[in-house]
């Protein structure tokens, strides 16, 4: 970094002030992602790539990197000072009003401290950049650095994004709150600051802080913009982007990789960055397979250095074993590959006026049950359907679609382009579920209520469908492996029989043991950093059993194993996180839950463990018993 720069217009930062009718807490707009249930790396990854797609040139392959490297000791001074450490009025000198976390970004640039920064750089190539968008009629570059929640994208768009929430992303990956925005693109008579409309490149600043009060007494939102100040035709002050020459040089000085005027395309550099990296590529090939696999997207990850200097693994989801059935399913509907044993491939019919797409379903092969636990690969995405819109080619979400068959299988579910703008329409700002009852599905179509409802049921057209073929196409797999058994249910058929008859004891003859019928089946759900122990336990009175039905009690033990041998240890139990019986949720009393259980029908109950540490194994004991008469339910 050279030492000196001398610009015609200054880039420094702008608070700004509380608007008393429009109050929405800068802190409310950095959670709005939150019930996401992503991890940061997850909402990176697909944020960041998803606005790269949609800014993806006509007829070219959406080319992505993401860069993890250290502002040195060396570049601190250069670094402070270009983000404008020495101003009367910035993030530095209102540090202690903004209610960083220690060790943020900020406090370690402080002279005092001089210590390395952490930044992630996102780069794309073969896009448009953040210029003016004739399709939609709009400023590109305001829609991710000014606007906020506003939904502007078309609903016919092939979009994935449209709420104005990337920025909470990158600001959420930062510990001080803070990204910069370096972009280049074809020049438009309506992007404002170039004289005559001659703009080809921006450079910009954004970070969300607490709320505060200012040395001036003025209250501030807590959101900050890093700029130019320049007056509007109502002289307003504003914050506008620096341009052109400026916005390289300031660019390239903070570390970017300098764009020729032509190379056009998007750069963002989350300060104080704690994306890790080891995570940034599983995130990738899980949610990206069906764009890289359809020669759409690449990616690149580096660490640290120089760009090039050190590469780090790249995304393969080809090589994952539990993406490659997923993969397959995906090829027998976008490539018409040929049909094998244990696959089923369906265009599902219209439905209110629209197809909703295709469904392909693979069976995987039944686990060993002798197999040491090592070997096994980690498969934790069975038994889910990949949700997919033809737009993006995201995975939206892996859907379990609640079967509790003993197969195992994956699925995968293309979106029709009719179908389309509804899916889009039912999504939540992170752009991880379809909701039918989405608000703002319902707020589309103000004009037509008819309109407005029929996308509605279209939505939950295509979700019960899923549902319903992933449910009959696992109960069709032959594959059972043995019951798994429970233990605590001994003396059961005579209790059952003391309780049910007036007559008072009736003997039991003892050849006939335990009087109910259960199987478990479980399967483990894996996170980035964590997993949880997800299982469905079917439970049934044997048909020689004395009585019709009964109330019990079924205590839920999840506990991580021992050993091989699935030993658990009771001190190790694990909370639960859910249980629903017959898909309905329950009151949990610690680990006991009461149900009835029938002979002539299968109750099934279903269980989420707390979360444990992803490299330890867990499995579920569970135990049966039938309060007696002094002894109160659950107990």
């Amino acid at each position: 970094m050279r030492k000196h720069m001398s610009f015609e217009h200054a880039p420094a930062w702008f608070f700004v002030p509380e608007d008393p009718n429009h109050r929405m807490r800068s802190t409310a707009r950095r959670h709005a992602l939150e019930g996401s249930n992503l991890s940061t790396e997850a909402r990176v990854v697909r944020e960041a790539i998803q606005n790269s797609v949609d800014a993806t040139l006509d007829g070219e392959k959406t080319d992505v990197l993401i860069w993890n490297r250290t502002i040195s000791e060396e570049e601190v001074v250069e670094f402070r000072r270009l983000i404008g450490f020495k101003d009367e009025d910035s993030p530095f000198a209102r540090l202690p009003k903004l209610r960083l976390k220690a060790g943020n970004a900020y406090e370690a640039l402080c002279p005092a401290s001089a210590a390395p920064v952490p930044v992630t750089i996102i780069e794309d190539r073969n896009t448009c950049g953040l210029g003016y968008d004739e399709d939609d009629d709009k400023d590109r570059f305001v829609e991710l650095c000014l606007s906020f929640g506003q939904d502007t994208t078309g609903v016919s768009s092939k979009r994935g994004g449209s709420y104005g929430f990337g920025k909470e992303v990158y600001e959420e990956a930062s510990n001080c709150n803070t990204f910069f925005v370096y972009s280049v693109f074809e020049p438009h008579k309506k992007i404002r600051g170039g004289g005559g409309g001659g703009v080809h490149a921006r450079f910009f600043g954004c970070a969300t802080f607490d709320g505060h009060y200012g040395g001036d007494g003025v209250k501030y939102t807590g959101r900050a913009l890093f700029g130019v100040e320049k007056k509007n035709e109502r002289q307003q002050i504003e914050c506008l982007p620096l341009v052109d020459a400026e916005a390289h040089e300031v660019a390239s000085r903070l570390g970017f990789v300098k764009r020729d005027q032509g190379e056009t395309g998007t750069s963002i550099m989350i300060v104080g960055s704690h994306v890790d990296m080891e995570e940034v590529k599983p995130a990738v090939e899980d949610y990206w397979w069906p764009r890289i696999q359809s020669n759409q997207l690449h990616v690149e990850l580096w660490q640290g250095g120089d760009q090039g200097a050190d590469e780090v693994s790249q995304p393969e989801p080809r090589q994952r074993p539990d993406l490659s059935p997923y993969i397959r399913c995906y090829s027998l509907i976008e490539e018409s590959v040929p049909k094998e044993d244990g696959e089923r491939i369906e265009r599902l019919n219209s439905t209110y006026g629209a197809k909703p797409g295709q469904i392909a379903l693979k069976a995987l092969e039944p686990r060993d049950p002798d197999a040491a636990e090592d070997s096994v690969e980690d498969t934790y995405l069975e038994n889910t359907i990949a949700l997919i819109r033809s737009g993006p080619r995201m995975v939206v979400e892996y859907m379990n679609p609640g079967g509790a068959g003993a197969g195992r299988f994956v699925g995968v579910f293309v979106s029709d382009p009719e179908a389309e703008e509804a899916l889009h329409l039912s999504e939540p700002p992170s752009h991880d579920a379809w909701n039918p009852n989405s608000q703002r599905l319902h707020d589309a179509y103000p004009e037509s209520a008819e309109k407005s409802a029929a996308a509605q049921k279209i939505v939950e057209s295509v979700l019960r469908r899923i549902k319903n073929r992933g449910r009959e196409f696992q109960k069709s797999l032959t594959h059972t492996p043995p019951p798994v058994r429970v233990e605590g249910t001994r003396r059961l058929e005579q209790i059952l029989a003391r309780l049910m008859s007036a007559a008072g004891p009736v003997p039991v003859p003892a050849s006939r043991g335990d009087p109910f019928e259960v199987r478990i089946h479980e399967r483990r759900v894996n996170g980035a950093a964590h997993s949880r122990l997800n299982a469905a336990v079917e439970v049934g009175l044997k048909q020689d059993a004395p009585v019709d039905s009964t109330r019990a009690v079924m205590s839920l033990y999840p506990a991580v194993v021992l050993d091989d041998a699935l030993r658990r240890d009771p001190s190790e139990r694990l909370p639960l996180a859910s249980v629903t019986v017959n898909g309905t949720d329950v009151k949990v009393d610690g680990f006991d839950v009461s149900l009835v259980i029938f002979k002539a029908q299968t109750t099934v109950v279903e269980v989420e463990s707390a979360c444990f540490e992803r490299e330890l194994y867990a499995s579920l004991d569970v135990r049966i018993h039938v309060p007696t008469q002094t002894e109160p339910e659950g107990g």
